[in-house]
């Protein structure tokens, strides 16, 4: 992925001063979500938690413009590269950037959706770019804080979809089943057949519901494959 910014067919994602850059699982993380959302969305509120470069929000946008967003984040570098993002788009939603700390946030409404591609790592090696490290890392988002604003903040019919490396899927579960969250569907990203899942897209909800497990594969012999298509076939250029 480029460096300095992303180009999709409708919008493109600035990128250089955020720590964490556009990335092929979540662009696929992205589209999925899209893709699962009902398409009557009008005056739904929908909160991208550590937005980052706003691209969820914006691969959001483009396929949900009744929708209503807040995109939260209190990584400076990275709100800089949002405001630039979600001024340039040419869709029309309501969207509200908010440069707080999921802690610090303290919401006036119910979500309807929330999405979430947060920091994956914990007690790791951090390098010296702090933004980088703020990205990465999950000291200022603990899974057990994310899934406790799930749990107080979605609406009784709600959807929250999650992006986590698919060795905490045992700890989500857990943290899951105290709280009475519903896990809905599994999703295993792989990078091509010979590989283990080293991702997982997780929908979750507040009410019962039978599970689905699936997987998408990347590629196959260097190419995309028909799964991965179809969901980016809107986004891409090069589909």
């Amino acid at each position: 992925m480029g460096n300095v910014f992303f180009e999709f067919k409708k919008f493109t994602i600035f990128q250089p001063n955020a720590g964490m850059k556009v990335t092929t699982e979540a662009c696929l993380f992205g589209a999925w979500v899209a893709s699962k959302i009902a398409p009557n969305n009008k005056n739904k509120i929908c909160i991208d938690i550590g937005t980052g470069t706003g691209l969820l929000t914006c691969m959001l946008a483009q396929q949900h413009p009744t929708l209503n967003y807040i995109a939260l984040d209190n990584n400076q570098a990275a709100i800089q590269d949002a405001l630039v993002n979600f001024k340039a788009l040419n869709f029309k939603n309501t969207i509200e950037l908010l440069p707080l700390a999921l802690q610090n946030f303290v919401p006036k409404n119910k979500f309807d959706y929330i999405i979430c591609n947060p920091p994956f790592f914990s007690n790791s090696l951090k390098g010296i770019n702090n933004n980088k490290n703020n990205a990465l890392h999950n000291d200022n988002l603990l899974l057990d804080t994310l899934l406790h604003f799930l749990k107080n903040n979605l609406t009784i019919n709600g959807e929250a979809y999650l992006l986590y490396p698919s060795n905490k899927l045992t700890e989500i579960i857990k943290i899951t089943n105290i709280l009475s969250i519903q896990i809905n569907t599994i999703i295993y990203l792989h990078q091509t057949q010979k590989h283990e899942a080293f991702r997982v897209m997780l929908q979750l909800t507040k009410t019962k519901n039978c599970q689905i497990e699936n997987k998408i594969i990347i590629k196959d012999n260097e190419h995309y494959t028909s799964a991965f298509i179809s969901l980016l076939k809107p986004y891409y250029l090069q589909l």
